[in-house]
């Protein structure tokens, strides 16, 4: 009997099965659609008001398809990861900290801080920037301000992309 195990031993053949690839997770998916994140070309600061500095930052390609990037709220702030949305190559992305977030200032600051104080944010830093019309894209909050400024400035805009 022991020599019958040792026959089958060496008769049986190491079998190497291919393995099929692991499924992708949804966040390598996702990932094969977006672009490289990219810091931003520019970044600067404007006095909106006696109590208010707004930052904004821009991305990408200074004579592409302009676009203007919201962030939700409250208290949120810009961050590069935006860009993974947007082919560069192609487009001009602006991107505001609104009044008391991010890098603007006063951090946290309530006064002089309404909706129609950050619409005329975005009209200032428009203008500052020379764009005649841009492309409003927002998120949570910042979709709301996308929708109550393409109200009242839609001779400014291509179009809104919200979410």
């Amino acid at each position: 009997m022991p020599k019958t195990k040792k026959a089958n031993k060496k008769n049986k053949k190491t079998k190497t099965r291919k393995r099929a690839p692991c499924p992708k997770t949804e966040r390598e998916r996702l990932k094969e659609l977006l672009f490289p994140i990219q810091k931003p070309r520019t970044r600067g600061h404007i006095k909106v008001s006696d109590l208010h500095t707004v930052a904004y930052y821009t991305y990408g390609n200074p004579d592409g398809v302009p676009h203007l990037f919201m962030h939700g709220g409250p208290g949120s702030d810009i961050s590069n990861d935006i860009t993974d949305m947007f082919d560069l190559k192609k487009y001009f992305l602006v991107a505001i900290d609104q009044r008391g977030c991010g890098k603007s200032t006063p951090a946290g600051e309530l006064r002089e801080n309404t909706t129609q104080d950050l619409l005329a944010d975005m009209e200032t830093v428009r203008r500052q920037l020379n764009v005649e019309k841009w492309i409003l894209v927002g998120f949570s909050w910042g979709s709301t301000l996308a929708i109550y400024y393409a109200q009242q400035h839609a001779d400014r805009i291509r179009g809104v992309l919200i979410g």
